[in-house]
């Protein structure tokens, strides 16, 4: 069994947390300010004005259609984001379990093509040979932590004996302690 630090996958979480509740209080915002124009009512007495409001509330219900949806995008954006870090923890905590542990490989950092504040995010690339013999370039996640590199230069890989288009790539992957029983 092998332990990989995840940590610097959950960096941007915070961030796309804003996202998630930037969008929710919109879409509170929005939907409240929308049942208070779908009521039109007489300022002595307080009463509905049945047919009237119909005729008001129509052309205000399709202009506030895009601050409705744009609200629910942000939250969409959040919700993606949260799934896709917990997949990626789901395959890395698989691959601790049944993976193999591949140590001390070269490998050089490239260009992500995602660019945050004029900033290149990089990803490890490696030429790694497939247990058939077929040379490969492997690519790691992209490495929104801004490490370029290690002290030692090389990196570890945990790979999926049975399918090996499912591996990891790391800094610094350990073999894990297993707790003694007695």
């Amino acid at each position: 069994m092998y332990k990989v630090n995840t940590k610097y996958l959950y960096k941007n979480l915070p961030r796309f947390a804003v996202f998630g509740l930037v969008g929710l209080i919109f879409l509170v915002v929005g939907v409240l300010q929308f049942l208070s124009m779908k009521k039109v009512i007489d300022g002595r007495s307080g009463v509905w004005i049945g047919a009237k409001a119909e005729v008001v509330t129509e052309g205000f219900t399709t202009f506030l259609l895009p601050f409705a949806i744009l609200p629910l995008i942000f939250i969409l954006i959040f919700v993606i984001h949260c799934i896709n870090i917990h997949r990626k923890v789901k395959k890395i905590h698989y691959l601790e379990r049944y993976g193999i542990l591949v140590k001390d490989l070269p490998y050089e950092m490239q260009d992500s093509g995602m660019v945050v504040n004029d900033v290149p995010i990089k990803r490890i690339a490696i030429e790694y040979t497939l247990q058939d013999g077929t040379k490969t370039f492997l690519f790691g996640e992209k490495r929104l932590d801004n490490k370029l590199g290690d002290a030692d230069g090389k990196v570890d890989m945990l790979i999926d004996p049975n399918d090996q288009s499912n591996y990891y790539i790391d800094f610094n992957i350990s073999v894990a302690e297993v707790p003694k029983i007695g």
